[in-house]
């Protein structure tokens, strides 16, 4: 069945053809139901299908023999060695290109090819290793690399755009990604559930369009996405069992909310020029962290949540001054000091339980809590400075905190 969609547009005459209805590359004719090489005879082309056919097919584009890529119109689905063959003597696509599915291709390799129309999709390759479009810079919608069992990575090292989402998951044997040169997500960006990878370089890409998650990934050590400023959706980091750092040093707003939950292994992270989220924060059961870096945060616009980080010793939030909904600070055993100098609104409730070594908590600039005000169960707690507090709109109770000696402002 042909399957490649496709009309070649030639740069320049193409030469005489025998059959007009099915137009080639320069440097090939149509001949036994196929392009192929000029001089080449079709018994040459017969037998190297017979061959193909018999064997996991390894790829390469006919850029490597000397014929020009030409552009193509339409969408191509490979699955077949003629969809490859047709596929080869393009140097770019208005479409789609889709490889899926496909348990004959070892190895992916166009190293002609420059743009992708709309979605590029790689997927459920069962004997898939290689993946190779070292000249492709822009994919005009989607990006999915996903459910390929064997490849281990890919060379998509000028890609600098995807016109919407970008999706690698479940590729059970990738161990690295290294994207330099991508600068901009148009859509989400989702990493997850890439058991064996260890690390990945998106050190140029500076805006992600809607949700950015890098999720289960249960090998994952660190991550670079040091140029990365904006956020325009949720941030999720979450359930990497083995991840210890991270690098968002760029990052200065998510406009919706974030999450760095469930992460087994990591003890600190800094995000210093970290300004606002629009939407919840929450940082809650991450086993080893001792110390967040959040210096620059100045507003949450909803939830603020740091609960059961076991091993989180401070919480020091020097430029934090709005919090939009309500404030909770839980069931962190080992924190000892509760720092927010320049806290000056919350609008819903406070509640700070159930954490066992903390010695002091200070909140001098708040005036007035929204909702009701807890802090209790604090075994170790002896001073507490809400030295600016007059108004409280629902409930006070501070209460079971057994070392409490000093509560300035009340």
């Amino acid at each position: 069945m042909y399957r490649a969609q496709f009309v070649l547009l030639a740069l320049g005459s193409c030469g005489d053809q025998e059959d007009t209805a099915r137009p080639c590359g320069e440097g090939t004719h149509w001949e036994g139901g196929a392009c192929v090489l000029d001089g080449e005879t079709d018994s040459e082309t017969d037998s190297e299908t017979d061959t193909d056919a018999d064997t996991d097919v390894d790829t390469d584009s006919d850029a490597d023999t000397g014929v020009e890529c030409s552009p193509c119109k339409g969408s191509f689905t490979i699955e077949n060695n003629f969809d490859l063959e047709n596929f080869a003597l393009c140097g770019s696509s208005t479409g789609s290109v889709s490889l899926a599915d496909q348990d004959w291709v070892a190895s992916f390799h166009f190293p002609c090819f420059t743009t992708v129309g709309t979605h590029l999709n790689i997927q459920g390759n069962d004997a898939l290793t290689t993946l190779e479009l070292p000249s492709l810079t822009t994919v005009g919608d989607t990006l999915d690399i996903h459910n390929n069992t064997v490849l281990t990575g890919f060379e998509l090292s000028s890609l600098t755009t995807t016109g919407d989402d970008l999706d690698i998951y479940n590729n059970d044997a990738l161990t690295k990604i290294d994207l330099p040169s991508l600068t901009t997500v148009g859509g989400k960006l989702s990493l997850r559930d890439n058991t064996v990878l260890t690390s990945f370089d998106l050190s140029s890409l500076t805006i992600v369009n809607n949700n950015l998650g890098i999720e289960d990934n249960t090998a994952l050590t660190s991550f670079d996405l040091s140029s990365l400023t904006n956020v325009d959706d949720n941030l999720g980091i979450e359930s990497n069992a083995a991840l210890t750092s991270f690098d968002l040093s760029s990052l200065t707003i998510v406009r919706g909310y974030t999450n760095i939950l469930n992460n087994d292994a990591l003890t600190s992270f800094d995000l210093p020029s970290l300004t606002g989220v629009a939407g919840n924060l929450g940082i809650k059961r991450n086993d080893t962290l001792t110390s967040p870096g959040l210096s620059s945060l100045r507003t949450v616009g909803g939830r603020l949540s740091m609960e059961n980080n076991t091993a989180l010793t401070s919480l020091d939030l020097p430029s934090l001054t709005t919090v939009g909904e309500y404030l909770h600070i839980n069931e962190n055993d080992a924190l000892t000091s509760l720092d927010m100098p320049s806290l000056t609104i919350v609008r819903d409730y406070v509640d700070i339980r159930d954490n066992a070594s903390l010695t002091s908590l200070d909140m001098p600039s708040l005036p007035a809590v929204g909702g009701y005000l807890v802090i209790r169960d604090n075994a170790s707690l002896a001073s507490v400075d809400l030295s600016s507090l007059t108004n409280v709109g629902g409930h006070l109770s501070i209460q079971l905190n057994d070392a409490l000696t000093s509560v300035d402002g009340l």
